[in-house]
């Protein structure tokens, strides 16, 4: 059993390492939406839940050496995961997506099947075979397997998030752990005389690794347009990055998504002018967040009355950003009135006590709760908090229409407006394919052509791209008073960091915009949220009534059988409650705390660690009746109910000691049921069955990654969507409840 600890915590490293790895190469194809997130990581949990519980057949056939096996598999899901690298960026050829088509949601399910069943399977079935290894000298195989699992997912998390993303390319880092594995099982299979040409392909492979990702990069981004050549590329603690050139135009894109055209002096010029000749209280403060990268940040330094500090999440795309600019245009960033800072823009006004007289922000597409936390009311009033008297909130490049709103892309501004109206006495919206918001308080902001030109031919700069004429053709009164009038009166929906209505809108849009659809998600909008608890309720019922109908028959295989039906429906509602509290913690850690990529990294890494804790404090304490295991799915329900005002009070008095404290302890809640739940199954017939909990805890995990996340999150917010997750677990608590029969003096399961 010594050599299956450090084995289950190699595998756990490794499927923790490959799925960070493939999570961010779909990343950098599908623009990073949750939803899309959430439906890969939902097929990773599902094939990994179908391997471990094929593995039990496959224990059967497998009478050798089990250990080496495992090792062999977990080598071959490692090489999977490595022609899938390869694979993804030719993604567009393969499918057949014309240039410039969009990859839709049907392309990602069956992209996912492709690449991640051929690893997820096999990690699932090393799962089972080495709980069967261990069955020998534990009582409980399956909890010490989950335990050390757990460990390793732990170590696998640091070791990506601090180490491997710095200094290794994916590539690299893959194909380093799979020919270390294939050295290990040799060894044990003594197979020693292949060692030299192994290490001798390791450094080749390792070293010419990063040219085939680079060769691969540029022609997937040959195949997404013609004409389009990969000039740089990188990976950074935040995600994919790319500069390419098209048509004479630089461009940054982070994780398939375009984050700044280099250089764009027409419309930054256009936007300085525009903001800089409100009438802006003194000293000139300026606090630009996002964008700064395209332009706008050296044109609002150039009026001298301006200090501009500009606020960049990713210090790398920062890097390659500045050196594809020309030398003239770079020169701009060395004004000494800018000063240019890497971190969160919402973490830094946070901390920051200095007030401003403008904050702009351009936080691009609410395509997720990253970028909705800048259209959340909680942001606005932040916002205001930081403004000096009379001092303005812009925002810039809101999805819009030029001439026409739609009812989604309508319900996206009215939103943001009502939610601005909330603090602010004045506001101007200014149409176009993306709207500018202006916010202030008796700021006396204006959109008033002939005011404006007066006001910068004041100023007497010398502008290359933007004359004071050209404010009349950017602010035409009667589009903006239409505009301002439909925003009024559409129906008001608030959006909040914990009820984020901005973010599903956009899913609605992105749906539309790729498939011409959306409808899944609209009906399921349109059913409420009492109409989903009733169904979801119904949903839970009927997966429990074959096991409700046989608990009671006499007592025998009958009723044993009943009972594992039983525990593994509470596995299937505590491997949803585990995910649903991995994905809000790290949520609303973006909304308390900032996006701090390694504090996110710590947290998934004290996520795991308090499974392993709780694991690992069951192992060695197991009890056989169903109290206890009763009691721990009530309390999961009790935390996912108190989870959101816990959110809300932290939100209000940021201490990251208690929030590490709260997510090591509902953490560790799951992880303790899954060593409970695996002696009682074991000892209710299904000793022998090694994967079945481990695989009803994944097929939960991978109902709650797609429900979660990408769907009642957006729709509902955290407080209805931990409901729902409450009712889960009370019905896992009730599964359990009628297991136990004490007046069956003949239960074995006892």
């Amino acid at each position: 059993m010594t050599s299956v600890k450090p084995v289950a915590m190699l595998l756990g490293g490794i499927a923790m390492l490959a799925q960070i790895v493939l999570l961010r190469a779909f990343m950098a194809i599908f623009w990073g939406n949750e939803l899309l997130v959430g439906l890969i990581l939902a097929v990773w949990m599902a094939t990994s839940g179908l391997g471990s519980w094929l593995g039990n057949r496959l224990i059967s056939s497998r009478p050798g050496p089990l250990l080496p096996f495992t090792l062999l598999l977990q080598a071959a899901a490692l090489t999977a995961a490595i022609a899938a690298l390869l694979l993804l960026p030719g993604a567009r050829t393969i499918l057949h997506v014309p240039a410039a088509g969009y990859l839709t949601t049907n392309h990602l399910f069956l992209l996912s099947l492709l690449t991640i069943v051929p690893v997820a399977f096999p990690l699932g079935c090393s799962f089972t075979l080495l709980a069967r290894a261990a069955a020998p000298a534990s009582a409980n195989p399956a909890a010490l397997v989950y335990v050390w699992d757990a460990a390793g997912c732990v170590a696998g998390s640091l070791l990506f998030t601090f180490i491997l993303v710095r200094w290794t390319s994916p590539v690299q880092a893959l194909l380093a752990a799979a020919l270390l594995l294939l050295l290990m099982a040799g060894w044990r299979l003594g197979w020693r005389g292949w060692h030299p040409p192994a290490g001798l392909l390791l450094v080749m492979l390792f070293l010419h690794a990063p040219g085939i990702e680079q060769n691969r990069a540029a022609a997937y981004w040959r195949s997404f347009a013609p004409g389009m050549d990969l000039r740089a590329r990188a990976t950074s603690r935040h995600g994919e990055l790319a500069v390419v050139d098209w048509h004479g135009a630089t461009s940054l894109f982070s994780n398939g998504a375009l984050q700044a055209t280099l250089p764009n002096p027409v419309d930054s010029q256009a936007d300085a002018a525009l903001l800089m000749n409100q009438s802006l209280p003194s000293p000139g403060e300026i606090l630009l967040i996002g964008d700064g990268l395209g332009g706008l940040a050296p044109e609002l330094a150039r009026y001298p009355e301006a200090s501009v500090t500009c606020i960049e999440l990713d210090e790398e795309a920062g890097r390659l950003a500045l050196n594809a600019l020309p030398d003239s245009l770079a020169a701009a960033w060395r004004n000494p009135r800018l000063t240019l800072r890497f971190t969160d823009g919402r973490h830094f006004l946070q901390r920051s006590d200095r007030r401003y007289a403008l904050i702009i922000v351009d936080a691009g597409r609410p395509s997720g709760a990253l970028a909705n936390r800048y259209y959340t009311e909680e942001f606005f009033a932040l916002a205001k908090s930081r403004l000096l008297p009379g001092g303005v909130l812009a925002l810039l490049n809101v999805p819009s229409g030029e001439n026409y709103l739609g009812p989604e892309l309508l319900r996206l501004n009215s939103s943001i407006y009502s939610g601005l109206r909330r603090f602010f006495t004045e506001i101007i919206v200014i149409p176009g394919g993306e709207a500018l918001f202006l916010a202030g308080v008796h700021s006396r902001i204006t959109a008033d052509p002939d005011e404006l030109a007066r006001r910068l031919e004041e100023k007497k700069l010398a502008l290359n791209y933007f004359y004071p004429s050209m404010f009349a053709f950017m602010l035409p009164a009667e589009r903006i008073s239409e505009l301002e009038n439909r925003l009024a009166s559409a129906p008001p929906r608030r959006n909040l960091d914990f009820q984020p209505v901005v973010y599903f809108i956009d899913l609605l849009l992105w749906q539309k915009m790729i498939q011409g659809g959306g409808t899944l998600l609209l009906a399921i909008e349109r059913l409420g949220y009492a109409r989903l608890l009733l169904i979801w309720c119904t949903i839970l019922t009927l997966l429990l009534l074959p096991a409700l109908l046989r608990t009671a028959a006499p007592h025998g295989r009958s009723h044993e059988a009943a009972v594992r039906r039983a525990l593994l429906f509470a596995a299937f509602s505590v491997g949803m409650a585990a995910t649903a509290f991995d994905v809000l913690f790290i949520m609303a850690m973006q909304n308390i705390f900032g996006n701090l990529y390694a504090a996110i990294g710590l947290a998934l890494a004290a996520f795991m660690a308090g499974m392993a804790g709780g694991g690992w404090l069951a192992l060695r304490r197991e009890r056989r009746g169903f109290l206890l295991p009763l009691l721990l799915l009530l309390l999961i329900a009790l935390s996912a109910l108190v989870l959101t005002p816990f959110f809300g009070l932290l939100s209000a008095r940021p201490w990251p000691p208690l929030f590490y404290a709260a997510l090591l302890a509902v953490s560790g809640l799951a992880g303790a049921l899954f060593p409970l739940l695996s002696g009682l199954h074991a000892r209710c017939g299904g000793s022998g069955r090694w994967g079945s909990v481990n695989g009803a805890d994944l097929v939960g995990g991978a109902a709650g990654a797609l429900l979660i996340g990408g769907l009642w999150v957006p729709l509902f917010g955290f407080a209805r969507t931990l409901g729902l997750v409450a009712a889960a677990n009370l019905a896992g608590a009730l599964a359990i409840a009628l297991c136990a029969r004490p007046h069956d003096k003949e239960n074995r399961c006892e």
